[in-house]
């Protein structure tokens, strides 16, 4: 037993174990583009697979059905009551991409007034989470991180805006701007649509900026196979498909909002290179431009990866099935190597039992014999002769 049990101990010190995956807030305009959706999806993928924890999303834009477009994933991925808000003011509602949602698909929510203020849930959220652990991603207008930083105190925290965010927010991962040319004046849509909210947004915030430019995600085409890959009960699949019907002679669609989620979750990798000195530049028009000096704590994505091999790991995730039952968000110890979502072999020692966060066998084995426990952040250990489990855990975790 003591010989099984050390065995554990040293399989367990020897992962790489993310017990910092990123706690995330995802805002999104939902409104102009379909890639928003597919992002939200990657969001819960990743969740599912241990790699991040979703607390709450935010629309930014002023389209009722992106409430429900947001609702509906949350159902579709067993997380319906993750907390939405809403940006109230008079946002842009069109072109909209996702007016069949509504009545298609379950949805606790379906318009803005039926969900609060972005900024009452954003403090919240924030005042609830330990400091330096939280990381927001933008996929749209920044209306809404200009009026958090804006906000002062409430029953939530007794901190202004800008002081909350500085003491809880790790990162900003932004879908926005453009540096194809950095040190010129470059136009982005998310950015330019409210240029002053965007100024005043990336001037005042008190944490590290990571842009996703638009030479990001531009180049990088997904979504072919959608109507394969998913189930019709998927609301993604609702709004790629009508959208672009005759996959078979289309590329894909570009991947703006699925870089920024993917950068959040998992870092640069080996996806992307960065630029982390100097700083952005943002005009009132929301135009950016790159500064070498001096250096702030912001930073854009340069590309490395292959645009095709980038896009086969985005569509894995956007394509993945949720998991049946109640979600737990709590990160996966993983095993000889990166912590790049797979899960690999890790050479168990019998009679010991290693399972994933969703209660899934590593390493193949099948069956779960004896006491089950948590252990760690998320990787749980059964001795299948005594059922011994608290002591492999107390064990494991000296």
């Amino acid at each position: 037993m003591r010989t099984g049990l050390a065995a554990i101990a040293m399989l367990i010190a020897a992962a790489i174990c993310r017990a910092d995956a990123p706690r995330i807030i995802f805002d999104t305009d939902m409104c102009s583009d379909i890639d928003d959706i597919a992002a939200l999806g990657m969001l819960h993928a990743l969740a599912d697979n241990g790699e991040c924890i979703p607390l709450g999303m935010m629309l930014s834009s002023g389209n009722d059905d992106g409430i429900a477009a947001i609702s509906a994933m949350n159902h579709y991925h067993n997380r319906p009551d993750l907390p939405i808000g809403s940006f109230k003011g008079a946002g842009k509602s069109s072109p909209n991409y996702y007016g069949a949602i509504p009545d298609r698909f379950p949805c606790a929510v379906r318009t803005r007034d039926d969900v609060p203020d972005a900024v009452s849930v954003y403090r919240r959220i924030l005042a609830s989470q330990p400091d330096a652990s939280v990381t927001i991603v933008t996929v749209g207008y920044l209306h809404n991180i200009r009026d958090l930083l804006q906000s002062g105190a409430d029953q939530h925290s007794d901190l202004s805006g800008v002081q909350l965010v500085a003491a809880k927010v790790k990162e900003w991962s932004c879908m926005g701007g453009s540096f194809w040319d950095a040190n010129n004046w470059s136009f982005e849509w998310n950015l330019c649509e409210d240029g002053a909210a965007s100024k005043y947004a990336i001037d005042h915030f008190p944490s590290a900026i990571v842009f996703s430019g638009y030479e990001i995600g531009d180049p990088v085409k997904t979504g072919v196979g959608y109507g394969d890959r998913t189930p019709a009960e998927n609301p993604a699949r609702a709004v790629y498909d009508p959208n672009y019907p005759d996959w078979p002679r289309q590329e894909g669609h570009c991947s703006f909002d699925q870089t920024a989620v993917l950068h959040a979750a998992r870092g640069i990798r080996n996806y992307w290179d960065a630029n982390t000195t100097g700083y952005c530049e943002v005009n009132d028009a929301g135009y950016v431009f790159w500064h070498d000096s001096p250096d702030k704590e912001h930073g854009y994505l340069i590309r490395k990866m292959d645009n095709n091999e980038l896009a086969g790991i985005i569509n894995e995730l956007m394509f993945q099935q949720p998991f049946e039952g109640e979600s737990d968000p709590v990160p996966v110890v993983r095993y000889g190597g990166p912590n790049d979502g797979s899960r690999r072999d890790a050479a168990l020692v019998s009679p010991a039992r290693v399972f994933d966060l969703r209660g899934r066998a590593l390493g193949g084995v099948p069956t779960v014999r004896g006491d089950k426990q948590a252990l760690g952040f998320g990787v749980y250990v059964a001795d299948a002769f005594s059922g011994n489990a608290k002591a492999a855990r107390e064990l494991v975790l000296r």
